[in-house]
């Protein structure tokens, strides 16, 4: 079996990325906590997630209430509704301690008119919740929410379990494969030298490219022509091949698409790459 490298952790750190858009459109009247904003729904595009962008500005004092109500109540009635919590956070600057900013996701925008804004927004124990938490005034004076769909060149946004199996996929992987990885994310073809042989070959879209420069160029190529990212989804390793399921999106027709990734490996360098 192949001998991971000392180094390997640095570059699983590289791989594991996370992307987290930021804007605001502010909702005038709009009820607290749960209330649809005024934004437009939109569809996630390519069978990606919509993602919903929602910003608390807390009444003087409430802060702590607040915070309270989502750790104690809030995300356990979400997950009862099918609405996935991607992070929360409060500012790390003064000026806007009195922010609770987080981002949920929704399989696509009719989901979320079906669990928000048809689900917890009408689920009776929830409201008892949040008038109960009010019973000495209203936790927050405005409410903003913006409706987000990922970019074709967004890294994946990922939960922490997601992660977990992510690194635990790395983790088995060989250096030369982790290498490679770490060139395409960073789109940086020189770094080919550092895993490819000399004399590897690499067959794509029904073409041969023999030869450490010729993988360059066509890596180089490929970027420009495509403009692409690659997520990797699971991993086979045996003795000498290493099989790296993924899924690619890019602006090419079709995408996303699943691709193969098989990977021939010797005396710690790739010397075959076939992708179908």
């Amino acid at each position: 079996m192949f001998q991971i490298s000392k180094w390997t952790s640095l570059l699983v750190l590289t791989l594991v990325l996370a992307a987290v858009a930021s804007a605001t459109n502010r909702t005038a009247g709009a009820p607290p906590d749960v209330a649809a904003p005024a934004t437009k729904p939109v569809t996630g595009s390519g069978g990606n997630e919509l993602f919903e962008l929602r910003i608390y500005t807390a009444a003087p004092g409430k802060m702590e209430a607040l915070h309270k109500r989502f750790r104690d109540h809030t995300l356990s009635f979400f997950d009862k509704h099918g609405i996935r919590s991607v992070a929360y956070w409060s500012a790390a600057d003064d000026k806007h301690q009195d922010r609770l900013y987080y981002i949920v996701a929704y399989p696509d925008a009719k989901s979320r008119e079906e669990r928000l804004v048809n689900g917890i927004a009408k689920d009776a124990e929830f409201l008892k919740v949040v008038a109960e938490s009010e019973k000495d005034g209203k936790l927050t004076t405005q409410i903003e929410s913006v409706l987000l769909t990922p970019t074709d060149y967004s890294p994946k946004l990922i939960t922490a379990q997601a992660a977990t199996k992510e690194n635990a996929m790395f983790q088995k992987l060989p250096a030369p494969v982790l290498t490679y990885l770490a060139a395409e994310k960073s789109k940086n073809p020189e770094m080919f030298t550092f895993c490819f042989a000399a004399d590897a070959l690499v067959h794509d879209e029904g073409k041969d490219h023999h030869g450490l420069d010729a993988i360059k160029s066509w890596k180089r190529n490929a970027d420009a022509k495509y403009r692409y990212v690659v997520e990797p989804l699971d991993a086979t390793v045996n003795d000498k091949t290493v099989k790296l399921r993924s899924r690619l999106t890019g602006s090419f027709p079709g995408s996303p698409v699943e691709l193969n990734f098989t990977f021939t490996l010797a005396d710690d360098k790739i010397t075959s790459l076939d992708i179908r």
